[in-house]
């Protein structure tokens, strides 16, 4: 299996972390949404280090320093662009190889919701493999929507496009952090 097809099928572990993040974790999106907008702007950044800042210390400081500091930026700016390169290939492949993803939330308890998460994946070979993930979810950790419909429709179960809500919500997020995720960086 290859190593695209495994990072979207690979197991409980990966598709988990997904489903998890997808329930409300803002405090990830916002990391990553700041993560993307230094890898978007790394270029900018090692812009300035090259015309204004290495220069100001090599002529305050000395070479040794500003050399220190080329060098270091050097090193960042290897990972930078690894990092961007690999974004790219995982959203193209989330693009392209998750074919759905539904989560229905059922309320079973009082304090509880059984959260049922179906995936469909294109995989390297042309085959479409399934992945379904289920778990009871305590109320407090449901997404806020969630609870807000529960209560709105007398407890029915609620269906939400797990894709289609991650494409949006990355999408927004990068919209205004002013990251182009179509740009081929890979």
């Amino acid at each position: 299996m290859d190593p695209v097809t495994w990072l979207l099928v690979g197991g409980k572990v990966a598709v988990g972390a997904i489903i998890t993040w997808i329930k409300g974790h803002t405090v990830l999106v916002a990391v990553l949404a700041v993560a993307g907008v230094s890898i978007a702007s790394w270029a900018y950044i090692v812009h300035q280090f090259t015309v204004t800042i290495i220069p100001f210390l090599r002529s305050t400081l000395g070479d040794t320093i500003a050399d220190g500091m080329a060098a270091l930026i050097s090193h960042l700016d290897d990972v930078a662009t690894l990092l961007q390169r690999n974004v790219s290939i995982a959203w193209r492949a989330f693009k392209s190889r998750l074919l759905s993803w539904k989560t229905t939330f059922k309320k079973t308890t009082a304090s509880t919701a059984t959260s049922h998460s179906e995936a469909y994946v294109l995989a390297s070979d042309g085959k479409v493999i399934k992945r379904v993930i289920e778990e009871e979810v305590p109320w407090a950790e449901l997404p806020e929507d969630i609870r807000h419909a529960f209560m709105r429709n007398q407890g029915r179960d609620e269906v939400v496009d797990s894709k289609d809500l991650t494409e949006r919500i990355v999408r927004a997020t990068a919209t205004e952090k002013g990251v182009d995720l179509d740009s081929d960086n890979g």
